[in-house]
């Protein structure tokens, strides 16, 4: 959440930075449907929406994403270079390898609660 610090206007919660490009805010789209149901209904897949001073887009999974409109022109919403922690940097990369090996090890876990319980309803 943002707040100003000339007049003390706050965004909404429900904007918050996006992981690995902290210039871009997301929020999902049920949630500017409340905010903003006339910018919501503006949002086609594939295109960009400038209203204000942000430029908008919806993803395929109907999470919305914002950018200041001048940097937006600057750089689009794919960044160029590697000023920031990007989606092929180390962090991003370990991120992913974490989440993965938590999504293994919750598998392997629920199949062996799974084995337990099917072995004690055998044996009772």
């Amino acid at each position: 959440m943002r707040e100003c610090p000339n007049c003390g206007y706050q965004d909404s919660p429900h904007w918050h930075p996006r992981i690995f490009d902290y210039e871009i805010d997301i929020c999902r789209l049920e949630d500017l449907e409340n905010m903003d149901p006339d910018l919501a209904r503006e949002l086609r897949y594939g295109y960009s929406v400038q209203k204000g001073v942000y430029a908008y887009k919806i993803t395929k999974s109907k999470v919305v994403y914002r950018m200041h409109y001048p940097l937006f022109k600057v750089r689009g919403w794919s960044p160029k270079g590697q000023y920031y922690d990007g989606i092929t940097s180390p962090g991003s990369a370990a991120y992913k390898r974490a989440v993965s090996k938590m999504s293994k090890l919750q598998i392997q876990q629920e199949t062996l609660l799974s084995f337990t319980t099917v072995r004690n309803q055998n044996d009772g």
